[in-house]
Formats: C-alpha cells, sequence, structure tokens
C-alpha cells in the first residue's frame, strides 16, 4: 500500500463507527475487564481508539486488555481529567516550562498542537518536579485538554471523526546541552511514556528543523517508540523546504506557526484550562 493509500484507509478508519470485526473483537475484551470502570473512565471515542490501537499485535486481544488496564488505573490514580478543570500549580508550572500550543487544523480538521526545544526550561523542570509520576501526571493533564479540545470526550455513541492529532516538534536552538542524561528522561517521560496512555491518538508527527547531530538522538529515542508510532514520524529541516512539505501533508500555511513560516499565532492550551476553570468556579458559586 503506498503513502497516499495509507493515509486513505487511515483516515476512512477514524471517522467510521466500529465495523462488524471489531465488534466481535471487543466482545472478547470485555468478559476479561471491568466494564463498569472501563465506561467511567473513557468515552465511547477512546474506548474506539484502544480497540484500534493494538490492532497490529499478534496477541491483539492480550494487549488491549492489558493497556486498557494500564490505561484506566493511570486515568483515575492521576486524576488528570479533573485537574484539567481545577487549579493546580504543577500544571501552570509545567505549561510555563514547556510551551504546549495549538496552531489552526489540517485540511482534515486534526489540530496542530506545537511543542519546541527553545521553550523547554529543562533545568526548572527537573528542579520543580522531583519524580517521574508526578511529572507524568502533570503531562497528563494537558494531553487531557487536548483531548478535550479534539472534541474525544463528547458524550454518546458516536465516534469523533477526528480523534488524531497532528504533533510537530520544533528543535531550533538544539544544543548539546539537550543531550544530557536528565533531558533524555524528560522526554521519555513527557512525550514517550505518556503517549503510550494516548492510543491511537497520533495522525501525523514532524520533527522540524532538525540538525545533522539529532540523527544520534534518534537513534536512541526511536527505540522507545512502538513501530506503528516511528513510522508517522518525520524529521525535517526548516526554511521554505519546511512550509512546503507541511503544506504538501495537507497542513493549510494558515495554520502553520509563524515562526515556521506559516501565517498562525497559536494559542498555548494553557489558556483553555484557564477557561475551564473559571467556568467550574463560576458553577460552583452557583450551587
Amino acid at each position: 500500500m503506498g503513502a497516499a493509500a495509507e493515509i486513505k484507509a487511515a483516515l476512512l478508519q477514524e471517522g467510521s463507527p466500529l465495523t462488524l470485526d471489531e465488534i466481535s473483537f471487543w466482545a472478547e475484551c470485555t468478559p476479561k475487564l471491568d466494564m463498569k470502570t472501563v465506561q467511567s473512565t473513557l468515552s465511547h471515542t477512546q474506548i474506539v481508539q484502544c480497540i484500534r490501537g493494538w490492532q497490529t499485535e499478534k496477541e491483539r486481544v492480550k494487549e488491549t486488555v492489558e493497556n486498557i488496564n494500564r490505561i484506566v488505573k493511570w486515568k483515575i490514580s492521576s486524576k488528570c481529567k479533573e485537574n484539567t478543570h481545577l487549579p493546580n500549580s504543577d500544571v501552570d508550572f509545567l505549561t510555563a516550562s514547556w510551551g504546549s500550543v495549538i496552531y489552526g487544523a489540517d485540511e482534515h480538521n486534526h489540530l496542530v498542537f506545537v511543542e519546541g526545544i527553545k521553550t523547554i526550561k529543562a533545568t526548572d523542570i527537573l528542579g520543580h518536579f522531583k519524580d517521574d509520576e508526578l511529572l507524568m501526571n502533570t503531562r497528563g493533564v494537558i494531553m487531557e485538554a487536548l483531548e478535550i479540545k479534539k472534541g474525544n470526550y463528547v458524550e454518546g455513541e458516536e465516534v469523533n471523526k477526528t480523534y488524531k492529532h497532528i504533533y510537530i516538534f520544533d528543535l531550533a536552538g538544539l544544543e548539546m546541552s539537550h543531550f544530557s542524561a536528565a533531558v533524555r528522561r524528560i522526554v521519555k517521560n513527557v512525550i514517550v511514556e505518556i503517549g503510550n496512555i494516548y492510543a491511537e491518538s497520533l495522525y501525523k508527527m514532524f520533527i522540524v528543523n532538525s540538525p545533522f547531530v539529532f540523527r544520534g538522538v534518534w537513534s536512541i529515542i526511536s527505540p522507545w517508540l512502538h513501530p506503528v508510532t516511528r513510522n508517522k514520524i518525520k524529521i525535517l529541516g526548516g526554511g521554505s523546504s519546511l512550509v512546503k512539505e507541511l503544506v504538501k501533508n495537507e497542513i493549510p500555511i494558515e495554520s502553520i506557526p509563524k515562526n515556521l513560516g506559516g501565517g498562525h499565532e497559536g494559542r498555548n492550551i494553557i489558556e483553555d484550562i484557564r477557561g475551564w476553570r473559571s467556568e467550574r468556579e463560576r458553577e460552583n458559586e452557583t450551587i
């Protein structure tokens, strides 16, 4: 199957309800799960993502059940969804020290989510988050905010037609200090490990402004990723060729960040989180 055919197939599956084969597969999984807890923790769309998330595995039922149990357990213990609507100093700190910005959408309405090495204050993050669990739980709040923005928590039995997003990671400003074990630990926890919680959520990823030296780093990072995820990642340079490549991948120039040559100013996801906090406060005042 060629690249264009693969993209078309992925889009068709993403926007479709479960097939008869998927329904039959899910019927094999449900007796092995606490469905009351699963359905109270995950939306219908997120359950569909889990059904499709491990479809290439040899022991698909086993992998799916184990991963759903892991995801549900983590979401309950981390309280990441609840914390999108509650004051949380750790979330405020991480968003200020990391920089997570949404820039429009592609031609299929996948949100363009952008982060970059320049905005990551690694020393501050390591000083604030003394253990990896707190860092992952806090990152989870940002990912839950992205889930809400994508519409993946809409109630009902219909699947969100664009439950995936595009992720751009900008390497402009990459220095030798970013190759330290401490920084690799942050990347592994904040991007790789937390990504394993959000099954079937990545449409495409672009690592941009990539210098030649990054190839050595990629050889360390890439084994952490599932092969399906690795196949969705493109490593690109910068300049006008970058804009052309992103447009070629169906991202309109008005949805590309201005600092990458596009026309979008972007909106930090903390602004949405603050808005939800204010809504919750107003609701509580009326009770």
